[in-house]
C-alpha cells in the first residue's frame, strides 16, 4: 500500500510538470501575434471579443529626456523619435543609444483597431518608477510623480486598470516615464488591451489566484510552525513553516501587488524591501529544509554560506535605498542558480543512494527550481533573448505545488510515526497479557506507560482534527466562491450567456463573490490579530449614555430597513443607570462588536419583530444587553455560539455570514477586560450581554 501511494504521488508530480510544459508550449505561440513596428500596431484583423486580450509589445516611439505632451504631437511639432523594444528596461536597450537607469522619457504607440465606439480597457503593469498615461489625449492614469530629476519625481510602482471609449477605432497611447530611484527604468512588462469585461475578468482572476496562493501558503506555513512549537525535535517543520509563510507574504508584494489594494498608501520603498527580504531570507530556509530531510547529501558548508549570504544581502536591503541594493540583486540571483545546480546534484545523489522519498522530493524541487530560474531570467529581462523560455512569471505556481507536495511528504512521515505509536501500543498490550503474576509490579509500570502513550496519541489526534477542521472550513469558504466564479465564467466563455443584462448580472455576481472572499480574508486576519493581542487599541474615555446613544442612532436605520422595531430603553428605565458613568474603550472596536451582534439579531428576528438595546450598572462594570424576539438558540448550541465557524442547526453563527462575527465580538470585548455571554430559549428570543469595566475617572 505504501509503494502504491508513493507511485501515485510521483505520477501526480509528473502530470503537473507535463501540464506546465504544455502551458509553456502555448506561450511560444505568442511570437505569431501582432507586434508593434516603429510605433505602430495594426490590430484591424484582430477581434478583441473573439481573439481575446492582446499584448502591446514590439517597438514603440521613444523620446529620451523629453516629456512630450499630447498637444505637442497634435500641433505637428518637429519631433524625431528613436525606437525602443517594449517590454524591457530602457537601460537594457543599447540600440540606438546607450542609456542608464536614471532619466526620463516619453513612449508613444499608435494602435489601429476595428473596435469603434466600444468600451475598452488597458491593464497597466508595474512601470519603473513613475508615469502618466494618455489615451487619445485624455489623461487616464498617473502613478507617482513624473519629474526630470530625483527631487521632482516621486516613485510608485503598482499595476493599474483604465477604461475608455475607442471612438473611431484608432488609439494613441502616450506614456511619460521618469526613474531616479531604481536601477532599471521603463516599461518592464506588457501592457494588455482588451474589452472592459475582459480586462476586469482578468484582474478578478489574478486577484483570486493571488489570494488563494497567499491563503494556502500562509495557512500551511502557520500550521507547521505551530506543529514545531509542540514538537521541537522536528526542525523540518520550522524551516518549512518559515519558508512557506515568507513566500506567502511575498505573493502579496509581487505580480499584481495585492498589498497595495489593502494598503493604498503603503510606502513604495517599504514594499520593495519586503519583496527582496523574503527572497534573501527564504532561500536559506529552503536549503535548511532540504538539509533536514537529506542530511547526508547536502554539505554543512553550503548551509553556512546560504545563511551568511542571506544575512549580508538582507542587511544591504535594510540599510540602503533600492537604487543601491537593487543593482546587486543579480549577484544573489547568480548565486541562487549555482546553488540550485548543487541541490539538483545532491538530489540525484540521494536518488542513487535510494533515500526514502528522494524521487518525490526531487521531482518537486526540479519543478520548483525551474520556475525560480524562469522568473530570475524574466525579471532580469534576459528571457526576451530566448524564445525557448516562458515569458510569464511562474514562481507562484511553483511555490504552491512545491509547498503542497512537501506537506504531503511531511504528513506521510507523521502518519508513519503515528502508526509506530499504535504498533508499540499493541505490542505493550500483548506483553502485559503474557506477564506472570510475580512480575505484576513491572506489568503495572508498563500499563502506565501504555496509558501515557494513548493519552499522547489522543492529544495529537485531537490537535490534528482541530487543524483539519479549521483548514476544511477555510478551504470550503475559499473554494465555494471560487467554484461559483468559475461557473459564471464558464457560462460566459461557453456562450451560454448572450443577453447583455444577464451578462451584467453574472459579472455583478462574480464581483460579489470576490468581495466576499476579500471580506473573509480580512475577518480571518482581524480575528488572528485579536486572538494574538497584536492589535493596538486606541482607547478613549466616553460616557456610557453617549456610547449607547451613538450606537443606537448609527444602526437604527439598518434595523428599520429590515422591517424590525429597534427600541432603546431610556436611562430612567434601567435599574442602576447613572449619567456620570464612563468607560475607557476603543470606540470603533466596541462599535464593531455590538454591530456584529445587532446584525446577527436582524438575521434571526422576523419581520415586525423587536430588538431592544439596554444597559445597567453592576459591580463597577457596565452591562449592555441586546435582546430580540427571534427564533432563539437551542440549549445544546449555547456553549458554542462564539466558536469560529461553528454551524449548529440552530446556531446564530450559521447563515449567509462568514461564521466569524460573534467570535470577533467576543475577542474585542475580552481584549477590553470585559465579558460576553448569551441566554436564549428556542422560539422565544435571545439576549446577548456585554460587560465592560467602568473608567476610574
Amino acid at each position: 500500500m505504501k509503494v502504491a501511494n508513493k507511485t501515485l504521488y510521483n505520477y501526480f508530480l509528473i502530470f503537473v510538470v507535463l501540464v506546465l510544459i504544455t502551458g509553456c508550449a502555448k506561450q511560444t505561440n505568442q511570437e505569431n501575434l501582432p507586434k508593434a513596428t516603429k510605433g505602430n500596431l495594426d490590430l484591424s484583423a484582430w477581434d478583441l471579443e473573439k481573439d481575446g486580450i492582446i499584448n502591446l509589445k514590439g517597438t514603440w516611439e521613444f523620446y529620451w529626456e523629453q516629456l512630450v505632451d499630447p498637444e505637442d504631437f497634435s500641433e505637428h511639432k518637429t519631433l524625431i523619435p528613436e525606437y525602443i523594444k517594449v517590454p524591457d528596461a530602457w537601460n537594457y536597450n543599447n540600440d540606438p543609444i546607450d542609456l542608464t537607469g536614471d532619466g526620463f522619457a516619453t513612449y508613444r504607440l499608435i494602435v489601429t483597431t476595428n473596435q469603434k465606439n466600444r468600451l475598452l480597457g488597458l491593464e497597466i503593469p508595474k512601470i519603473s518608477t513613475a508615469y502618466k498615461l494618455w489615451v487619445n489625449e485624455d489623461l487616464l492614469a498617473t502613478n507617482g510623480k513624473v519629474g526630470v530629476n530625483a527631487d521632482t519625481s516621486i516613485p510608485q510602482s503598482q499595476a493599474r486598470l483604465v477604461f475608455f471609449n475607442s471612438s473611431q477605432g484608432n488609439l494613441e497611447l502616450i506614456i511619460q516615464i521618469s526613474n531616479f530611484h531604481h536601477h532599471t527604468g521603463g516599461i518592464l512588462e506588457n501592457l494588455k488591451l482588451g474589452t472592459e469585461s475582459q480586462i476586469k475578468m482578468s484582474e478578478s482572476w489574478h486577484l483570486a489566484f493571488d489570494l488563494f496562493v497567499f491563503g494556502s501558503l500562509f495557512v500551511v506555513g502557520l500550521y507547521h510552525l505551530v506543529f514545531f512549537v509542540f514538537r521541537r525535535k522536528e526542525r523540518s517543520n520550522l524551516y518549512f513553516g518559515a519558508f512557506s509563510t515568507m513566500i506567502g507574504i511575498r505573493v502579496l508584494f509581487v505580480g499584481n501587488m495585492f498589498v497595495f489594494k489593502l494598503f493604498p498608501y503603503l510606502d513604495w520603498e517599504m514594499a520593495l524591501k519586503v519583496e527582496y527580504l523574503t527572497f534573501y531570507l527564504g532561500t536559506p530556509m529552503f536549503i535548511l529544509y532540504l538539509k533536514s530531510i537529506l542530511p547526508r547529501e547536502i554539505s554543512s558548508k553550503i548551509i553556512q554560506l546560504s545563511i551568511v549570504s542571506g544575512l549580508i544581502f538582507s542587511a544591504l536591503v535594510l540599510f540602503n535605498p533600492v537604487r543601491v541594493y537593487g543593482q546587486y540583486n543579480i549577484i544573489y540571483q547568480i548565486y541562487v542558480v549555482i546553488t540550485i545546480i548543487y541541490l539538483l546534484y545532491a538530489l540525484v545523489l540521494a536518488c542513487l543512494r535510494k533515500r526514502e522519498g528522494a524521487i518525490a522530493i526531487g521531482l518537486a524541487v526540479v519543478l520548483f527550481c525551474g520556475t525560480i530560474i524562469n522568473d530570475i531570467l524574466y525579471e532580469s529581462s534576459l528571457i526576451y533573448l530566448s524564445k525557448s523560455l516562458v515569458s510569464v512569471s511562474l514562481s507562484s505556481w511553483g511555490f504552491l505545488i512545491f509547498v503542497f507536495s512537501q506537506s504531503l511528504i511531511l504528513s506521510r512521515k507523521f502518519s508513519r510515526a503515528f502508526s509506530s505509536i499504535e504498533e508499540m501500543t499493541a505490542n505493550l498490550q500483548q506483553l502485559n497479557e503474557s506477564l506472570e503474576a510475580k512480575v505484576q509490579e513491572r506489568t503495572n509500570a508498563l500499563e502506565s506507560t501504555n496509558l501515557e502513550l494513548k493519552k499522547a496519541y489522543h492529544n495529537l489526534s485531537k490537535s490534528e482534527k482541530l487543524r483539519t477542521d479549521l483548514l476544511t472550513n477555510i478551504s470550503h469558504d475559499l473554494r465555494s466562491p471560487m467554484t461559483s466564479v468559475l461557473g459564471y465564467i464558464n457560462a460566459i466563455l461557453d456562450g451560454i450567456v448572450k443577453d447583455p443584462e444577464q451578462l451584467e448580472r453574472y459579472l455583478h455576481r462574480i464581483r460579489e463573490r470576490i468581495t466576499g472572499l476579500n471580506n473573509l480574508t480580512q475577518e480571518l486576519f482581524d480575528l488572528i490579530q485579536l486572538e494574538s493581542r497584536k492589535l493596538k487599541l486606541e482607547v478613549h474615555v466616553i460616557s456610557v449614555e453617549k456610547l449607547i446613544q451613538k450606537i443606537y442612532d448609527k444602526y437604527l436605520l439598518d434595523v428599520q430597513r429590515a422591517g424590525i422595531n429597534f427600541i432603546l430603553l431610556p436611562a430612567n428605565k434601567s435599574a442602576y443607570s447613572s449619567d456620570s458613568s464612563t468607560v475607557e474603550v476603543d470606540i470603533d472596536r466596541i462599535d464593531r462588536a455590538i454591530a456584529n451582534i445587532i446584525y446577527n439579531a436582524i438575521k434571526h428576528t422576523p419581520n415586525e419583530g423587536t430588538i431592544t438595546l439596554d444597559y445597567f450598572l453592576s459591580n463597577m462594570e457596565i452591562v449592555i444587553t441586546i435582546t430580540d424576539n427571534g427564533s432563539g438558540i437551542a440549549t445544546a448550541d449555547l456553549p458554542h455560539v462564539f466558536n469560529r465557524f461553528f454551524t449548529g442547526s440552530k446556531s446564530r453563527t450559521s447563515g449567509s455570514g462568514s461564521g466569524l462575527g460573534l467570535s470577533i465580538a467576543k475577542e474585542i470585548v475580552e481584549y477590553h477586560n470585559g465579558r460576553v455571554w448569551v441566554t436564549s430559549k428556542p422560539e422565544e428570543g435571545t439576549r446577548f450581554y456585554l460587560s465592560l469595566p467602568l473608567s476610574n475617572l
